[in-house]
């Protein structure tokens, strides 16, 4: 698959999520096979109006590329001026529009999501942005089917998307109405794939190399994008690539997964600072415990730790006493 002048060997593609794909967890899935990163998504008008906190957002390293900034905003010149200016300070690999988005707080506002109920509006931003950037790099669109049952438009969506100058489109296979419930539409998938000549991206509902099998056969599309199945599983890129290389696989063990809690935490606080990697690492090593057996109270433990070395004994107390428990099952 290419986006420009980028090409993506096997098509694995990390999605943006907020308060989860900073710098560190998308190095952690670019390690285990991850090759085209989208930043968290960013205000366009945040960006256009100077707020301090907001370009912290887009900061990214070399080691994360290729990687796109997403933008989220409805407002086609402020759109437009976001864009160039997030290029010309951050040299981003593409630029990547968000059109998606299903919380309630950016859909008010007439972003995200809601662009997908005014086209004649989502044409003009697509093409601000690419007038503003687009001779330098890619501009790419993330949709939804549509923004309720009632209005499953992505096929003529995504046909003007191109039109308007979009590089390639990733599709989310849920209404807004639905946000992160089953089931995943790949009809619409596979629909907007035969509409477009442009590169589909294929979201929703990864969670194995299954899953990314069947999206990829079903739809016909080109990469897959992974969001809630790589939390606390960063292996499965791994697992896929596997697949697709027809090498065998095996499963991380809990070992494994509390090495890479741990590793996850000292990245973390060597980016962010204790307090701030201390209390970001909270919801990644719930994730990376999830299942083991007694996670539930080291969780809650971990949850008012306050140093690494406190983290780091609850996490071996879990690990001692989930092989004391395997030990024992064997036994007897």
């Amino acid at each position: 698959m290419k986006i420009g002048n980028i090409v993506l060997k096997n098509g694995l593609v990390l999605a943006p999520m907020a308060g989860v794909t900073d710098s560190t967890f998308r190095k952690i899935c670019k390690s285990f096979g991850a090759e085209y990163m989208v930043s968290e998504m960013i205000s366009a008008k945040a960006i256009v109006y100077r707020d301090r906190k907001t370009p912290e957002l887009a900061r990214m390293s070399d080691g994360e590329r290729p990687m796109a900034l997403q933008i989220f905003g409805s407002d086609s010149a402020v759109m437009a001026e976001a864009a160039s200016w997030l290029y010309n300070n951050f040299h981003p690999d593409v630029i990547d529009i968000n059109m998606g988005c299903p919380v309630r707080k950016i859909v008010g506002n007439g972003d995200g999501s809601a662009l997908m109920s005014e086209p004649e509006k989502a044409e003009k931003i697509v093409s601000s942005v690419v007038g503003a950037v687009g001779s330098e790099i890619p501009v790419t669109v993330k949709i939804r089917t549509g923004f309720d049952g009632s209005a499953i438009n992505a096929v003529p969506f995504a046909a003007m998307l191109e039109q308007a100058g979009a590089s390639a489109i990733c599709i989310h296979g849920r209404t807004r109405e639905q946000m992160y419930a089953p089931p995943i539409d790949l009809n619409t998938i596979a629909e907007v794939k035969k509409a477009v000549s442009v590169p589909v991206i294929g979201n929703g509902g990864i969670y194995s190399s299954f899953d990314a099998r069947r999206m990829f056969e079903y739809t016909g599309c080109d990469a897959v994008m992974i969001g809630q199945g790589a939390c606390g599983n960063p292996w499965i890129f791994e697992e896929i690539t596997s697949y697709i290389e027809g090498r065998s696989y095996i499963a991380p063990k809990i070992h494994d997964r509390i090495e890479l809690a741990k590793k996850h935490t000292e990245m973390l606080i060597a980016d962010k600072g204790l307090h701030i990697g201390i209390c970001e690492s909270r919801k990644h090593i719930s994730w990376y415990i999830k299942g083991i057996p007694g996670s539930a109270k080291i969780r809650d433990l971990i949850n008012h730790a306050e140093s690494t070395e406190n983290v780091f004994s609850l996490l071996d107390e879990l690990e001692t006493g989930a092989e004391l428990r395997k030990e024992f099952f064997w036994a007897e």
